[in-house]
Order: C-alpha cells, then sequence, then structure tokens
C-alpha cells in the first residue's frame, strides 16, 4: 500500500522480532509463543523476498560477504534480514548457521570474501568470539577481509568491536550494507595506493 519495503522489514518486521525477544526475556510471554511468533515474522520475510529482491543492483564483479551466526545463538532472523539487504544491493553472499567457530573459519579459508559478518546476539561468549576473529584474520583467504558485527549485543555493549578485535559494526541492515560498501571501498582504494 505504498509503504516502501524496506520500511516493512526495518521499522515493523525487526522492532516486532526485538519486541518479542524483550517480551520473552521478561518473562511476559513463553518461549513456544516466541517460537511461533518469530516462525510467521520470518514465514512473512520469506514471502516479500521476492518482491524485495526485485530491485537488485547488477554489478559486473560482485563484493562478496560470508555473514554467520555466532555458534549456538538461536535468533537468525536479522542474518537472514541482513542477507537479503547485501543480495539486494549486489553482494554475492554466502549465509550460514554454524555448528561451531571452525566451520566460518574452513569457509574464509577456502573462499575469498571482502567482508565477514557476525551476527552476535548476546555477550556472554565474547572469549570465545575474541579467539574466533583473530583465527579468522589467521585464516582467511583474503588477509585483508573487513570483520563486522550486528545483532542486539551492540545495543548494550557497543564498545565490543574494540574489544573483540572486529573492524565495525551496523545497527540495522541498511547500516551494514553502507558502512561495509564504504569501508570495502575505502580498504580498495588504500590497496590500489600501495
Amino acid at each position: 500500500h505504498g509503504v516502501p519495503i524496506e520500511d516493512v522489514y526495518l521499522e515493523w518486521l525487526a522492532p516486532a522480532a526485538r519486541q518479542m525477544g524483550c517480551d520473552w526475556e521478561s518473562d511476559r510471554t513463553d518461549f513456544s509463543s516466541v517460537t511461533i511468533g518469530m516462525w510467521k515474522l520470518q514465514q512473512a520475510m520469506h514471502a516479500l523476498s521476492p518482491t524485495f529482491l526485485k530491485d537488485t543492483v547488477a554489478i559486473k564483479s560482485p563484493r562478496r560477504i560470508l555473514l554467520a551466526s555466532v555458534p549456538g545463538e538461536q535468533h537468525t532472523m536479522g542474518l537472514f534480514m541482513v542477507s537479503e539487504f547485501f543480495r539486494r544491493s549486489g553482494w554475492d553472499v554466502w549465509s550460514e548457521l554454524p555448528s561451531d567457530y571452525e566451520d566460518i573459519v574452513g569457509k574464509a579459508r577456502g573462499e575469498w570474501f571482502d567482508l565477514i559478518g557476525l551476527s552476535v546476539g548476546g555477550d556472554h561468549k565474547l572469549d570465545a568470539l575474541t579467539q574466533a576473529i583473530a583465527a579468522l584474520r589467521r585464516a582467511s583467504r583474503n588477509s585483508e577481509a573487513l570483520i563486522v558485527l550486528g545483532g542486539p549485543v551492540l545495543t548494550s555493549n557497543p564498545e565490543i568491536v574494540v574489544a573483540v578485535g572486529a573492524d565495525l559494526a551496523a545497527g540495522d541492515a541498511r547500516h551494514a550494507v553502507a558502512r561495509a560498501e564504504k569501508a570495502v571501498a575505502s580498504r580498495l582504494s588504500e590497496q590500489f595506493r600501495r
């Protein structure tokens, strides 16, 4: 009804998911109600996906991004949404729900990515995240791949980015694409000047 599709994603679906998460954390609702609600939101996103992606930017040499949730995270809707935004902007997206960090490190070792994005739900496993980022930097086929963090933990703990050794943070999917494109362009320009 005339509402931009990006606004449906970012101003309706994302806030509804956040509210469900808050209701669950504060015991205002139970796990099964949140699970059903999140499933319905994901179904809505899947139904809207063809409309959202119809305006995908065609790029001759697309940039590549590996997007993964931190192992053990239950919240994957944000990861799907970010994947959609990157695809729409012409990025070649590899999205993964890993069983452990070695899955992510192995993928970065085996393929070239301009950017590696990690979705972080909580700050309860920061030591493991710090170690994983260091392993990603050592193993990545692209030694200059940028590492970006997104997810709910950044709202309450924005300084986490520096603490765990990441390069960037993104508050929402639109912001993630804009920051990523600017950072990758800057990195490529820097490499060209060398």
